[in-house]
């Protein structure tokens, strides 16, 4: 299902496992991945190249989600949710709160991201102490 794919996608990015977060992602040439930052990547190898370019800089990753919604219709489901993470860089740590929604498509080897777009919020960073989780998933 498709929380259990996107657990899955953040287990390995705390892991900077990248073959295992680019498994989650559609091999489809129109996959878009829209960064915080200016990137607006197209395509799986210019995915592979920024998760890589991540993975490079950072020592260690903690994430916390304290708030996840999924809607969907069929083949498809869109998963909403708050990251919260700090990165340990070899200059330092930062912590960020950040928005992402995934659109997920049902392929024939399973759920698979084919978008992606993770913002910050304008607003003060949300606390995970104050927001309740809520998990609904109509879609299998």
């Amino acid at each position: 299902d498709v929380k259990k794919e996107f657990d899955k996608m953040i287990e390995n990015y705390k892991t900077e496992n990248l073959s295992g977060v680019l498994n989650l992602i559609s091999n489809k040439d129109d996959v878009v991945f829209i960064s915080s930052g200016s990137d607006i990547l197209i395509g799986k190898d210019e995915i592979t190249k920024a998760f890589t370019r991540d993975f490079e800089v950072t020592k260690k990753i903690d994430i916390t989600i304290p708030w996840v919604y999924i809607t969907g219709k069929g083949d498809y489901a869109v998963l909403t949710a708050i990251i919260n993470a700090e990165i340990n860089m070899e200059k330092g740590s930062t912590i960020v709160s950040a928005r992402q929604s995934l659109a997920f498509e049902k392929q024939k080897d399973g759920w698979k991201i084919v978008n992606s777009h993770l913002s910050y919020p304008a607003q003060r960073a949300v606390d995970s102490e104050t927001v309740k989780v809520k998990t609904e998933e109509p879609v299998k």
